[in-house]
């Protein structure tokens, strides 16, 4: 049997540049970026916010949300009289306690998607065709609307974001950042040989961060421009942003999720939840997603439309009929079968490849996918190994090292 050893990160993002690529994320990913979004912390947060699921008895320390509805279906529904009105009730009480807990987690955590250790995952994110993710919450949607190529977007409102953005806005139009901006496109620097003579002029702009910010200070100090640190930060955040622009799309025009039409190639879906998430919602037969259109931060809508009547968040909570519920909603059905579709090779972060998610697996094995690359660890990769054997018999299986993952760009 050939001997198993894990490649680096940087190794795959550097193999997988010349092929088509996708990339599938699970939870994992999420506290990769530092937010612990758990099923085990999301029901500690649904105790603090109800003490119902005090006494709620977790089997196997199995805090799966699907596990925790059939747990208590069987405690509760097996006694009553009217099992399937109880079933019903309890399905949507712990989907709407389990949407409150987790995204109060996300509001809490999102600052963390912007700090500095992840502010080059546009690294990653320009490697690959379509994206999917096993995750609820948006952060995959926001992270990639960061480097969306120059156009409308509509993104989410989330109140711990806005400083954010609006922080940024506010010095792009500082007269001094527009300065700063000048001087780096048009500026260069006298080089001198060894004798002393000047032999040619170096654009400022292909100095390193540190040797332009010396530069830079001096020339501001001549010419009284007031120097900020933030004006560099931003400069060089725009400057990423630029080399990693991304054609996106989310199915969604307007806020409504629109009937594809491949012949048009600003329609094609390339982002997709394939278990949902908490930003789409149905309203009768038409799907919609949040957007700050709607003038209401995300939880506010949130709150609304799980206490709708005919409004209802598309997530799939289901303990026992998961494939049935994605069939019977266009969304989850298409993205389902997006995988179908897929060549190339496919990159897993984050997910434990667990049974419930066999239809995803099944699909991406279905389809002419050749390679796919795990996020594994020393202690877990032959394990992991014997199960991706299992679930892809026909593809190239290549762990990579879960902990030389970094968004950073002092790794790259």
């Amino acid at each position: 049997m050939k001997n198993l050893n894990l490649i680096e990160y940087n190794q795959v993002i550097e193999e997988i540049k010349n092929i088509e690529s996708h990339l599938l994320l699970a939870n994992g990913f999420n506290r990769g970026l530092g937010v612990d979004l758990g099923y085990e912390s999301i029901f500690n947060k649904m105790k603090e916010n109800s003490n119902e699921y005090e006494s709620l008895t977790i089997k196997n320390g199995n805090y799966d949300i699907e596990a925790i509805i059939g747990n208590l279906k069987e405690q509760i529904a097996a006694d009553s009289p009217d099992e399937h009105f109880i079933g019903n009730f309890i399905n949507n009480k712990i989907k709407s306690d389990f949407m409150k807990a987790a995204y109060a987690l996300a509001k809490d955590g999102i600052k963390n998607l912007y700090k500095k250790e992840n502010q080059d995952i546009g690294l990653l994110f320009k490697n690959f065709t379509n994206f999917f993710t096993l995750n609820y919450d948006p952060f995959l949607y926001l992270l990639l609307m960061k480097y969306k190529k120059a156009e409308e977007t509509r993104s989410l409102t989330f109140q711990n974001s806005l400083k954010f953005k609006i922080d940024d806005i506010n010095i792009k139009e500082e007269d001094a950042y527009k300065k700063i901006k000048t001087i780096y496109y048009s500026y260069s620097k006298e080089l001198v040989d060894e004798k002393g003579d000047k032999v040619i002029h170096k654009p400022l702009s292909i100095l390193s961060k540190t040797d332009f910010e010396k530069q830079l200070k001096e020339i501001c100090k001549e010419r009284n421009i007031k120097f900020r640190k933030e004006h560099l930060d931003l400069l060089y955040e725009e400057l990423k942003a630029d080399e990693t622009k991304l054609i996106l799309n989310d199915g969604f025009t307007s806020g409504q999720l629109f009937e594809i039409k491949p012949q048009i190639d600003k329609y094609i879906q390339n982002v997709f939840f394939l278990h949902g998430a908490f930003h789409i919602y149905k309203d009768g037969k038409s799907i919609y997603k949040i957007t700050k259109t709607q003038d209401k931060a995300l939880y506010e809508r949130l709150e609304e439309i799980v206490d709708s009547k005919s409004q209802d968040i598309v997530c799939v909570f289901s303990d026992k009929n998961k494939l049935d519920e994605i069939n019977e909603n266009k969304y989850l059905k298409y993205s389902l079968d997006k995988l179908l579709t897929l060549k190339g090779a496919v990159v897993i972060i984050g997910s434990s490849l667990d049974k419930n998610d066999n239809h995803i697996f099944q699909n991406i094995n279905k389809s002419e996918v050749s390679k796919i690359y795990y996020s594994s660890s020393l202690s877990s990769m032959d394990t992991h190994n014997e199960k991706l054997k299992e679930l892809f018999p026909s593809k190239e299986i290549i762990l990579f090292d879960r902990y030389t993952i970094s968004y950073s760009s002092n790794h790259r």
